[in-house]
This record gives structure tokens, C-alpha cells and sequence, in this order.
């Protein structure tokens, strides 16, 4: 069995210092199973809200889910892989080790994710995709926000 995981995160309408959403999606590829689909705004955290904290509290919440939910059904590890896809390129190269996490904020994050990873006990991969292809979880993240505040999504312009 093959479990795959889109997550995203976000910071509305201020980063650093806004409202922190998160979403993520889990489906059994090749789509055995209905995806399960998980939204919410980051608690308060000791560590001032950003887009990154968001990002990684996304994929700790998936992480936590899959942990929960699959564990038994993904061992013996042999067997089974996690994929794992998300925009955000800061928390796709930290997590697979090619970047050092150098603020102290996301260390935590960051641990917890390698420890849920570690419970898991399967093969994984996490790749970066751009936001195009990672549109179901970023509407979730939007969904969170609008219903959080009650206020539409901020828009920005694309970066040209």
C-alpha cells in the first residue's frame, strides 16, 4: 500500500503575526479508499505565527493522522511506502534532511514530524511541489481561515 499525504499551511493576512490555518489530504494510491481530508487553525504556540510554523504544524497534523490511523496497516515496512507533497520547498528539504533547520522555532516542529515518522516505521519521500499542484490542500487551508475569522481568503498578486 502506498499512503499519500498533501499538506499546506498559511499565515492570514500578515506573515509573521497572522492567523495560522493548515490542511491536509491522505488517500491509499492508486485510490482505493475516499481521501480523508483534515482542517484547522494552529493553537497558540510558544513561537510567533509564520507561514513556516503553519506549513510544519500541517504536516505534523497529517503525520499524526497517518500515525494513528494506518501504522498497523503500513508495517512490515517493506511493503508500504508514504509519500509526502507539499509547497512548501522550507519544510519538504528540512524534513528530508538536505537543509539544516536553523531557526529554533521550527526545530520542535521539525522533531516532532521525524518522530511520527520514526512511529510510522515505513519508507517516505517528501517532495516539493508548486502551489499549482497542491490546490486541494490550499483551499482547505483557505477554508480554515475563512471559517476562523469569518473573512474572505486575502488575495495576492502572483510573483511575476
Amino acid at each position: 500500500m502506498i499512503v499519500a499525504i498533501n499538506f499546506d499551511g498559511a499565515c492570514e493576512p500578515v506573515n509573521p503575526g497572522g492567523v495560522g490555518t493548515w490542511g491536509f489530504i491522505i488517500r491509499d494510491l492508486p485510490g482505493r479508499s475516499v481521501p480523508v481530508y483534515g482542517v484547522g487553525i494552529v493553537e497558540p504556540l510558544s513561537v510567533p505565527m509564520t507561514n513556516n510554523v503553519a506549513e510544519w504544524v500541517a504536516l505534523g497534523k497529517a503525520l499524526a493522522f497517518v500515525d494513528s490511523n494506518y501504522r498497523s496497516v503500513l508495517k512490515p515496512a517493506s511493503e508500504h511506502s508514504l509519500l509526502i507533497s507539499g509547497d512548501s520547498k522550507l519544510v519538504v528539504e528540512q524534513l528530508s534532511g538536505r537543509w539544516a533547520c536553523n531557526a529554533a522555532n521550527l526545530r520542535p516542529l521539525l522533531a516532532r514530524c521525524r518522530e511520527l515518522l520514526t512511529s510510522i516505521g515505513c519508507p517516505w519521500s517528501a517532495t516539493w511541489v508548486k502551489r499549482d499542484f497542491n490546490t486541494a490542500a490550499d483551499s482547505l487551508t483557505q477554508a480554515a481561515y475563512v471559517g476562523a475569522t469569518g473573512k474572505p481568503f486575502p488575495v495576492r498578486e502572483k510573483k511575476k
